[in-house]
């Protein structure tokens, strides 16, 4: 066994992201082995979705969650992102 491969071999495993492109990297990572030792679960697709919601604007995940324009409108309204009517 090499010095390098001994290293890393005894090196704790780290599951704390530092960061969080490195988190999502993580996410993604745990997907992929859900695919490949489950392909019949849920799972890696509920946490693609969650990096692909992770990494859009709230306008852009209200319309991808919410399908009911009204009710977009109504969110926008409450949080007060809602573009005033010209």
């Amino acid at each position: 066994m090499t010095q390098a491969s001994q290293d890393s071999a005894s090196a704790p495993l780290r599951t704390t992201p530092t960061t969080r492109d490195e988190a999502f990297t993580m996410l993604a990572g745990i997907a992929q082995f859900f695919k490949n030792t489950e392909p019949q679960s849920p799972v890696p697709y509920l946490i693609e979705r969650a990096i692909k919601w992770g990494n859009m604007p709230l306008e852009g995940w209200l319309n991808d969650v919410i399908k009911d324009s009204n009710v977009v409108d109504s969110i926008r309204d409450v949080l007060g992102t809602k573009e005033p009517k010209q």
